[in-house]
């Protein structure tokens, strides 16, 4: 199971002054297959309560506080938490309710969520409820491990200064009018869930491919920036960190954790600082994809110039296919049947045995010789003491393209050559040595790996002639 998700549906009908809900509450299980905010069939705790009557004139739901009584931590274990208003069948469904919001974790052990603003009552044609149901989804990650628990509150309402707003010390649940039967006593789920890590976990190692396509603006707002990517297609990618240096040599600290969408205000910022931006995918598992090239760019309240649109540099083949490089970076002939026993010269002054990554900042390849592998994963990277990430060289497409691609390896002091696949797969060439000349194979686009490096992949079917 991918994600269990916690949702709290609120219900209860009385008059709207003084009546405090229980503070307890038994969960039943619905089976929910058809939501398409999540991927995987899951089943959802309910909690059924209902925000209380609107008077007359109609009232506002306005700010909700989620308070967190298990292990599970904001983050990494739990990933969001999400408010919904009912569509009005009391059945949760991401396609139908509305959503109102990411709720915000206060670095202690709630989740606030304000300036909701959403309006029922006889006074709107269009909700013309007097009653309100809402949902609270809880996101958690299925890499949580067995001893995690998960049980949550709605806190009884606490307004310090008594403006019937919802500021950073109140807690509960606000409304536009006196209303304050939500939370005049503390509501906690009546159920403690425990949680284990999915079976798969186990064996998936293979990060998420790299954000594409990274790009740090300025807003023309002071003190600001726009982070902006494109997800990974993974089917398990869950989620986005970035993370923000004033040193370009070091990756810097983790400024969005969890961004599920693609992109990000980073604020709080000092105008004519210079910052560099990376980011990194996260799966269900917790694996995480090889971090995008650093972004440099300074906060200013300059007014935003126009952006002229880009040059097509892209070529057409006689086949009719457009082929923006044709190296590594797309399509290339085999590369492991192509003869490159020397460096080619580049401008980056690319050197045996360098790293290097194209201008989508997403693949890292090795070089050695004429031939570049790629290297898969982050883990790849730490099975080896010479590999590091700020050794890593930004080289343009024209370089990157003047060197091959292989992707035949075999572990040092083993003859078995394999081929590996873009899945993380290794296929062994079960063919005698004249066979893989034979098959046009070239030598020296063997790369040496060890173990560790050649356990890693899983294993393929094995190529034989």
């Amino acid at each position: 199971m991918r994600y269990l998700i916690l949702a709290l549906l609120f219900f209860i009908t009385y008059p709207f002054h003084t009546f405090a809900l229980s503070s307890t509450s038994d969960f039943s299980k619905t089976d929910m297959r058809n939501a398409t905010l999540w991927r995987d069939y899951v089943y959802i705790p309910v909690l059924n309560v209902t925000l209380p009557q609107a008077p007359l004139a109609g009232d506002e739901f306005h700010a909700i506080t989620v308070k967190n009584l298990g292990s599970a931590k904001a983050g990494r274990e739990v990933k969001a938490v999400r408010v919904w208003r009912d569509d009005g069948d009391s059945v949760f469904d991401s396609r139908l309710d509305k959503e109102l919001g990411e709720a915000v974790w206060d670095g202690v052990n709630s989740w606030d969520l304000s300036g909701i603003r959403e309006r029922y009552g006889s006074d709107s044609a269009s909700q013309n409820s007097m009653t309100m149901s809402i949902f609270v989804t809880i996101d958690t990650s299925s890499s949580i491990t067995a001893s995690t628990t998960i049980r949550f509150a709605i806190p009884q309402l606490q307004d310090v200064n008594g403006n019937g707003e919802k500021e950073d010390a109140d807690e509960g649940v606000f409304l536009m009018s006196s209303n304050d039967g939500p939370s005049d006593g503390e509501i906690i789920n009546g159920r403690t869930d425990t949680f284990s890590s999915a079976s798969r976990c186990a064996t998936n190692k293979l990060g998420p491919r790299t954000p594409s396509s990274f790009a740090v603006d300025r807003t023309g707002n002071s003190g600001e920036l726009k982070l902006s990517w494109i997800n990974p297609p993974d089917v398990d990618f869950f989620s986005i960190d970035a993370y923000r240096s004033i040193n370009p040599d070091i990756i810097g600290n983790i400024a969005h954790q969890g961004v599920t969408n693609s992109s990000r205000i980073d604020v709080g910022l000092v105008d004519g600082t210079t910052y560099y931006y990376t980011a990194k995918a996260i799966d269900t598992c917790n694996n995480e994809s090889l971090p995008t090239a650093a972004i440099a760019a300074v906060p200013s309240s300059e007014p935003l110039t126009p952006v002229e649109p880009p040059i097509d540099t892209s070529t057409t083949t006689d086949d009719g296919t457009t082929v923006l490089a044709k190296g590594p970076s797309g399509i290339v002939s085999d590369g492991n049947k192509t003869s490159a026993s020397s460096m080619p010269q580049t401008s980056a002054n690319i050197q045996e045995g360098d790293l290097v990554r194209g201008e989508d900042g997403i693949k890292v390849y090795v070089a050695k010789n004429g031939y570049v592998r790629w290297v898969q994963s982050p883990a790849i990277m730490g099975m080896y003491g010479h590999f590091m990430w700020l050794n890593i060289k930004q080289v343009s497409n024209l370089d990157l393209n003047k060197f091959y691609e292989s992707s035949l390896i075999r572990a040092d002091g083993d003859d078995r050559v394999y081929k590996v696949d873009s899945e993380g797969k290794k296929h062994w060439l079960d063919i005698t040595a004249q066979q893989f000349e034979r098959k046009g194979y070239n030598w020296e686009a063997i790369y040496i790996i060890n173990k560790m490096e050649l356990d890693w992949y899983g294993t393929g079917a094995e190529i034989k002639i």
